[in-house]
């Protein structure tokens, strides 16, 4: 797809801060099982190549953002175990600001 911004594509809520990004990745989740249900009934009747591309498309910017939440909750949980670990041990690390 060509000249589409993901802005576009993306819905809204995904740039709202003001979501816990938790409910954020849910939301994501479910709008990306309404998309694929979207491609596959594109599929069934018969939709136009360009179409179905262009769903397709939406539905793998869908799936990216929450890839994205995935790893940053990873990260975040990871980093918060590293830090209570390091710190139990009588290590500080400053914060860099």
């Amino acid at each position: 797809m060509t000249g589409a911004a993901t802005s576009d594509v993306l819905p809204q809520f995904v740039y709202d801060t003001r979501i816990e990004p938790k409910m954020r990745a849910r939301m994501v989740e479910n709008q990306m099982n309404e998309q694929a249900k979207l491609v596959q009934d594109l599929h069934q009747l018969g939709a136009s190549r360009n179409t179905i591309e262009m769903e397709e498309r939406k539905l793998h910017d869908l799936q990216v953002c929450l890839l994205l939440y995935v790893m940053i909750c990873l990260l975040t949980c990871y980093c918060t175990s590293a830090n209570n670990f390091w710190h139990s041990c009588g290590i500080k690390f400053r914060s860099i600001s």
